[in-house]
């Protein structure tokens, strides 16, 4: 077989394929694939266009809000630095913060430096009064003495700088002075502001001393309008006139985007933007200038941010043409509708019998094999509700009758009568020990028919595993004791009822000797990792690993040395109660004693009501 041949060969096979698939369409399958070539072609050639335009008319407006936003950011950031060094300036001004100044040209006693602290106190108060920002104010006379004052503290302290904070004013006004500068800004390691002003004598010009206000970030706290999702606050730096930064987000990408425009030298001197590449990445900047404080602000939006503007438009268009789709799709589906009824209510029907609903019956709209069908429905549907019926009869009846079997196993009224006549027969017989073990086995019995639901609260689970202890006390004349370790925080909890007494029995026939005397139960409670744990452990003679991996891995077959029956109960009732995770645990050791432990949950009320 040649070449053409196989590919021949291969041709038929698919034009077979496609056409067996074809032909196996549903009609609304049909009318779809009919309408939808029309609809994606129309929706491409719109969609191609506007997409088109949109890019370019989006990235001319990106351009002009983004300049628009920086240079109201610039206006704000503008007033409160002039703003605020005004506000600075009327302090040093003041008539007695000149005197104070003027008077430390030469050395003052240390009384008279109080009184300054106190004077300085009372104008710093009327500044910061209306000034929530400004943290700390630290002032350097000419003769080196130094006052600070700090927010949260009323006074000024005086000499209350170390040597190097003292340094680091000196470096800051020394700086200022370098570059004939009466005002400077700057920022703090720890991210504060800055202002550095010169102390200048209103009368003869000399200089008098530095001032440095700190104030929080927020003071220049940049907000935008809630409207703007180009520009984010985070994206937004702020220099000074020495194009060091003053105000921006702890980003060190923002920090990264600033340090290469100024090696660059990519700064201008007016309202500017452009475009630049930084690590793979495109980011469209824009820039700002303030007239009075010679500061700058940039904006970087990255170009992702533009893209994803496109992509809401993009998005738009093909949520128009899958819309043209859809509508197309329910024209199609509207139609074939028509045709298909009968088999939609029977399917609907058919759902309905699937969560239960017996009841249900479909009528056809037309009699043909389809509506016969679902007549034919009807009638099986009719037969699977009285089959479920009977099965529900019989099985009512078979519980009912087993119900009654147990009544008449176990009649309280009798068994009370009974325990009564033996109790009163003792006590003319004069026989102390019968009357005790009567009586608690009379409350034993009470407690168990009395109690209504499967959880009561745990002093009432102690006081009946009381009941049973006096009893078996009497029978094997204290031959063994029980001690207590019971939390108090855990006695008004809720418990399953009836788990205690197997493991007290347990401990007492398999743990030790009886006719010994010595055996030691102890029973405790704590509230431990969120869960209330409840420890029955004795001193007996315990049991090897292997009978405790044993135990631990199928309660299902204890072996010799555990109440199966009782002990199997317990488990299962916390269980089915709590689930998995809580239950009974066993820890034991040859010589050592046993202990189990019960796990349940903290339950402040009863749950099964």
């Amino acid at each position: 077989m040649n070449r053409t041949t196989r590919v021949m060969g291969l041709r038929t096979f698919r034009w077979r394929t496609i056409k067996s698939w074809a032909l196996k369409l549903t009609i609304k399958q049909k009318f779809m694939f009919a309408f939808l070539p029309i609809i994606v072609l129309t929706s491409m050639v719109i969609g191609g266009v506007s997409l088109s335009v949109s890019y370019r008319h989006l990235r001319s407006e990106t351009l002009n809000i983004s300049g628009q936003l920086v240079y109201q950011v610039l206006l704000n950031v503008d007033y409160r630095s002039a703003e605020f060094e005004k506000l600075a300036y009327d302090m040093v001004s003041d008539y007695k913060f000149q005197q104070i100044a003027r008077s430390y040209q030469s050395h003052r006693n240390q009384i008279e430096g109080y009184q300054n602290a106190s004077t300085l106190g009372t104008i710093i108060s009327g500044m910061t009064i209306s000034n929530p920002d400004i943290v700390r104010i630290y002032i350097l006379m000419a003769d080196g003495t130094a006052f600070s004052w700090q927010k949260g503290n009323p006074k000024v302290g005086i000499d209350a700088l170390g040597q190097q904070e003292k340094s680091k004013l000196d470096r800051l006004a020394e700086v200022e002075r370098s570059q004939a500068n009466v005002v400077s800004w700057n920022r703090a390691n720890d991210g504060s502001i800055q202002l550095v002003m010169q102390i200048i004598d209103t009368d003869n010009l000399s200089l008098l001393g530095s001032v440095v206000y700190e104030m929080k970030p927020e003071h220049f706290r940049i907000s935008l309008p809630s409207e703007s999702s180009l520009l984010d606050p985070a994206n937004i730096v702020v220099l000074n006139q020495e194009n060091d930064t003053l105000v921006s987000a702890e980003d060190p990408l923002m920090a990264s985007l600033v340090d290469h425009v100024l090696q660059q030298q990519e700064l201008g001197n007016d309202l500017n933007s452009r475009t630049f590449r930084y690590e793979g990445n495109s980011y469209l900047m824009v820039q700002a200038n303030a007239e009075y404080s010679k500061w700058k602000v940039l904006s970087f939006v990255p170009m992702d941010t533009i893209l994803r503007k496109m992509n809401v438009i993009t998005y738009s268009t093909m949520s128009a043409g899958l819309g043209s789709l859809l509508l197309a799709s329910l024209l199609a589906w509207i139609l074939s509708g028509l045709f298909t009824r009968n088999i939609r209510l029977l399917q609907e029907n058919m759902k309905k019998v699937e969560k239960g609903d017996f009841e249900t019956r479909v009528r056809p709209v037309s009699y043909d094999e389809l509506g016969r069908l679902g007549l034919q429905f009807n009638d099986m549907v009719g037969k699977i509700r009285n089959l479920i019926r009977e099965v529900a009869d019989e099985r009512i009846m078979r519980q009912a009758k087993e119900f009654e079997v147990l009544q008449t196993q176990v009649n309280p009224h009798f068994l009370y009568n009974t325990l009564g006549s033996i109790k009163s027969l003792a006590q003319l017989n004069e026989q102390p020990d019968i009357v005790r073990m009567t009586t608690c086995l009379i409350e034993i019995l009470k407690a168990a028919l009395n109690k209504k639901t499967e959880l009561w609260k745990f002093y009432e689970e102690l006081s009946f595993v009381d009941l049973y202890i006096d009893l078996q006390k009497i029978r094997y004349q204290d031959h063994f004791r029980v001690e207590y370790d019971i939390a108090a925080e855990t006695e008004a909890l809720y418990v399953v009822g009836f788990v205690l007494q197997p493991l007290v029995e347990n401990a007492l026939y398999h743990a030790f000797e009886l006719e010994r005397p010595g055996g030691v139960i102890r029973i405790g409670s704590r509230i431990d990792g969120g869960q209330l744990r409840i420890w029955v452990r004795d001193n007996g003679s315990g049991m090897d690993a292997d009978t405790v991996a044993r135990i631990k891995s199928r309660m299902s077959k204890q072996p010799k040395g555990l109440n199966s029956i009782g002990v199997k109960n317990v488990d299962e009732r916390i269980k089915y109660q709590f689930g998995e995770e809580y239950g009974l645990t066993f820890a034991s050791a040859v010589g050592q004693g046993t202990t189990v432990e019960i796990r349940m949950p903290i339950m402040q009320e009863d749950t099964t009501r």
